[in-house]
């Protein structure tokens, strides 16, 4: 059972989009999707779920960081399918292709 349906068995279909709108539907693909059960267990394991995470800035710096790490080995328009560990080094696979790295 999902989590919206669980809620509509008291709740208002105003009050469960106001759990929409905030930190419940944040988890996986929203309340219309994760497991009541796995829900409630998380939430009893970790508290009320008051501790948040951000990117300070706004998430848009960590992709731009990791892009700026890599300096000119990044592949855009390539989507990943692979990424294998070697003895030395890696390689990748892509819809553009096979690369490797030292």
């Amino acid at each position: 059972m999902n989590l919206a349906d669980l809620l509509r068995q008291g709740a208002s279909e105003n009050a469960i989009a106001i759990a929409r709108l905030g930190y419940l539907d944040e988890w996986g693909d929203g309340i219309d999707h994760v497991s009541a059960l796995g829900m409630l267990r998380d939430l009893a394991i970790n508290g009320r779920g008051h501790d948040t995470f951000s990117v300070q800035g706004g998430t848009d710096r960590l992709p731009r960081a990791m892009a700026a790490k890599l300096a000119g080995r990044t592949r855009y328009g390539a989507a990943g399918i692979a990424i294998h560990r070697r003895r030395r080094g890696w390689r990748s696979s892509t819809s553009k292709g096979v690369h490797r790295g030292p």
